[in-house]
């Protein structure tokens, strides 16, 4: 059997599935690896091994955590993902016709796992998160935009992007303060492409050096666009505008 699931993963044959390499990575760079393996009926299940919960153990998340619970239980829900408590995995099944979405789903859950290990944003996140939603809410304003903050764009995607602007093209913005929330607008891209959805997205990041330079020069092949704050923070908002306007229409 030949798998061509999507050109952005690797796939490699191994004893009774393949081992699927995505583009997305975790914090320390590494990437994330998915093992799927097939079953009677055209059925198969794709596992991420444990990696996601072993990493989270390791920042000192409890798994019984009232939080992560809470989060477990959506994930089933939303995107049928089940968590074995054993064994730390998280899985997804699915029919062999539906492997690229199996995969992609369980990507975006397990960056939502180690999204959870950041439970409080620092002073510095906050006010660079409030300084750029200021600036959403005046280009918003200035350029005659609904804005919507804190919005989910495909149905039961579990992201949450910092601001909607509904412009001819509805143009999804995320402020990305970290790596891993810079990956999660990489996945809500990829997303977006592979549904077919109009929406773009733009990526915000503090500057290069807080994500550094190689997943911000990455960031710019997987998002529409991804604008540096602090590297261009005197020409911003007219920089913002320009990029609305563009891909807006």
């Amino acid at each position: 059997m030949s798998l061509d699931l999507c050109k952005h993963l690797v796939v490699e044959k191994m004893e009774g599935g393949y081992v699927v390499r995505t583009p997305f990575r975790y914090q320390d760079n590494d990437s994330v690896v998915l093992v799927m393996r097939q079953h009677d009926g055209g059925r198969v299940c794709v596992s991420d091994g444990g990696d996601a919960f072993e990493r989270l153990s390791i920042e000192g998340i409890d798994v019984d955590n009232e939080r992560v619970q809470r989060f477990l239980s959506d994930v089933a829900t939303l995107h049928g993902v089940h968590f074995d408590v054993d064994s730390l995995e998280l899985t997804i099944q699915g029919a062999l016709a539906d492997a690229e979405e199996a995969v992609f789903s369980l990507a975006e859950v397990v960056l939502q796992v180690q999204a959870l290990g950041v439970l409080r944003s620092t002073r510095a996140e906050s006010d660079f998160r409030d300084a750029v939603m200021g600036l959403l809410r005046e280009t918003a304003s200035d350029m005659g935009i609904e804005m919507r903050p804190d919005a989910t764009v495909l149905p039961g995607n579990h992201f949450t992007v910092d601001a909607l602007l509904l412009s001819e093209r509805p143009l999804a913005v995320v402020i990305a303060s970290t790596t891993n929330r810079l990956l999660e607008a990489e996945l809500l891209w990829s997303n977006v492409q592979r549904h077919g959805d109009p929406t773009r997205v733009i990526a915000v990041i503090e500057s290069q050096k807080a994500v550094g330079l190689k997943q911000a020069e990455r960031a710019n092949h997987f998002t529409d666009k991804t604008l540096s704050y602090r590297d261009y923070e005197e020409g911003f908002k007219e920089s913002l505008m320009t990029h609305v306007s563009r891909l807006g229409n």
